[in-house]
């Protein structure tokens, strides 16, 4: 039996394609592809695994949507719905990243660097640097 066609991708496959001609991707993918209406992007990414635990502090702690101890030994659910979910996100932005320029931003680098990060991002977004205040 044939896999039914995901909302998103119909409605996708409804549309004119803005893919630049003769680059057609596989659907399955341009279905979880951002959309490409910006000429390019930033893409801020993070150790996976801080991710992943940060992820998991939120559910439990803050939001109090999943039992404590649920990523236990021999329970890996979380884990590997979360790993499914980072890749699918960053497997998107690499298709976007096939027709336009993406910047990726290491979130421990800007925390580390700001300025020398901000720098980079202004530099892709064509904008003017900024001063450092300490040299003024």
């Amino acid at each position: 039996q044939p896999e039914e066609e995901s909302p998103i991708a119909r409605r996708l496959s409804s549309r004119p394609s803005r893919l630049p001609s003769g680059q057609e991707a596989d659907k399955k993918q341009i279905a979880c592809t951002p959309e490409l209406a910006y000429d390019r992007a930033i893409l801020l990414y993070r150790d996976p695994l801080d991710v992943f635990k940060s992820n998991y502090h939120y559910r439990t702690e803050v939001l109090r949507a999943r039992p404590i101890r649920t990523w236990a030994k021999q329970n890996y659910a979380f884990a590997l719905e979360r790993a499914s979910a980072y890749v699918t996100f960053h497997q998107s932005w690499l298709v976007f990243a096939k027709h336009r320029p993406v910047l990726q931003v290491r979130y421990e680098h800007l925390r580390a660097n700001p300025l020398e990060e901000v720098r980079r991002i202004l530099n892709f977004l064509d904008m003017p640097e900024v001063s450092d205040r300490s040299e003024e």
